[in-house]
């Protein structure tokens, strides 16, 4: 009876993959449960004490607009704001948007205004530019 010698072979090959694919999932996952705004960083608690509950659809959290101007973004009218998640992807807004956003205890922009695609997960700094 003769022996198969690439099963071995297959089999490491495979948990290779597996283990490599755990550790890239783990690195993307860098998500420290705190946000950026200006020149401050905050917890996501102190975030949900920055401003008034605000309701979108299901979802409540914080009204993004206070939350930008008690982070002291000056002129907030003026700017556009680029939301960038724990995994790069990043949306930018209008201030109207942001009148009409709020942020979930979770990190997750919701606005009431525009589509899904601007739900932005993981947030982990919010740009005034």
């Amino acid at each position: 009876m003769k022996k198969n010698k690439s099963i071995p072979i297959i089999a490491a090959i495979v948990l290779l993959v597996g283990i490599g694919t755990s550790v890239y999932a783990f690195i993307q996952q860098n998500n420290t449960g705190t946000v950026a705004i200006g020149d401050g960083t905050y917890t996501a608690r102190e975030l949900m004490e920055m401003g008034s509950e605000r309701t979108v659809e299901e979802y409540s959290g914080v009204a993004l607009d206070e939350l930008v101007v008690s982070a002291g973004i000056a002129q907030p009218e003026t700017k556009e704001f680029t939301l960038i998640a724990s995994d790069g992807y990043q949306k930018t807004v209008t201030w109207e948007n942001m009148q009409n956003g709020l942020l979930t205890p979770d990190l997750m922009s919701v606005f009431s205004d525009l589509a899904k695609a601007f739900r932005v997960k993981d947030i982990i700094e919010i740009k005034a530019e």
